[in-house]
């Protein structure tokens, strides 16, 4: 019965398509200080976020080693990180599971914010994944991503040196389209006992598209295929097609360069 609401609530969130209106903004606080997802006290208003809300993560009131945990698995409408110099790390401690109403990552602050999502993740629509709105961000994606079989898609999006980084499986139905600054495929996490975990690859994607329609002109986009971890290592899997949406001005390749992975299109 559990499973069967949980489904219902779901669809009718996302019956209108991805722009979901956010029921409200819960703020993680850390006022607990346990570093628990669960915890109410460590939220804004004291409620963890459910699966109308979006869920801000910043540096406030987060342990030492950075962590907020999660004990179960979750639902909210969408990721946010936040906050100079956020570098949070939501970890699944191995077997808990994400699940974003929205299919959305995201942010905004100032510094060189790196949000890293260190657990499984359920796409419930197509969606955007971006650094948050700030120079020289990153979000960190290492668990495995799916769509529940759904054929969602999903957009990396940002320019102002705003990055993505696929260091577990992103394993979608539909497009996978690059519209950000510096997207990798290929990275290294390490989990909260000390072991590195290598990983990164995208699967069962319709395709992967470069799409140079940075708002900066003076910006590439980079997409690395990353074997300094893991040699020969099968990135991008099952003969996919790789091209491009659009490339600058009128199709415009201003400059197409290869250095240990594929550096695509400047604008024009």
């Amino acid at each position: 019965m559990k499973t069967v609401k949980r489904g219902m609530l779901m669809a009718a969130l996302v019956s209108g398509g991805a722009a979901v209106l956010v029921a409200a903004d819960r703020t993680w606080d850390g006022e607990a200080g346990d570093g628990l997802w669960d915890t109410a006290a460590n939220w804004s208003a004291d409620t963890v976020p459910g699966a109308a809300d979006r869920a801000i993560i910043t540096t406030a009131g987060v342990p030492a080693d950075k962590r907020i945990r999660l004990r179960g698995d979750k639902t909210i409408l969408q990721l946010a990180f936040t906050g100079t110099s956020c570098d949070t790390i939501i970890d699944g401690e191995g077997s808990n599971t994400l699940t974003l109403v929205n299919g959305t990552i995201g942010g905004t602050g100032s510094g060189a914010i790196k949000g890293v999502v260190a657990c499984d993740v359920i796409l419930g629509a197509s969606g955007s994944v971006s650094g948050p709105d700030s120079y020289l961000s990153t979000v960190f994606c290492y668990g495995k991503v799916t769509d529940g079989g759904n054929g969602y898609g999903s957009t990396f999006v940002g320019s102002q040196n705003r990055s993505v980084v696929v260091g577990g499986e992103w394993d979608i139905g539909g497009p996978l389209a690059i519209n950000c600054r510096t997207a990798r495929i290929g990275g290294v996490y390490t989990n909260a006992d000390g072991v590195a975990q290598y990983g990164g690859s995208v699967t069962n994607a319709t395709g992967v598209y470069l799409d140079g329609r940075l708002s900066d002109s003076d910006n590439e986009t980079l997409l690395t295929i990353e074997n300094l971890y893991a040699a020969d290592s099968d990135r991008i899997r099952g003969g996919h097609r790789v091209g491009h949406a659009a490339l600058g001005r009128a199709g415009d390749v201003q400059r197409t360069r290869q250095r240990g992975g594929l550096r695509k299109d400047r604008q024009a």
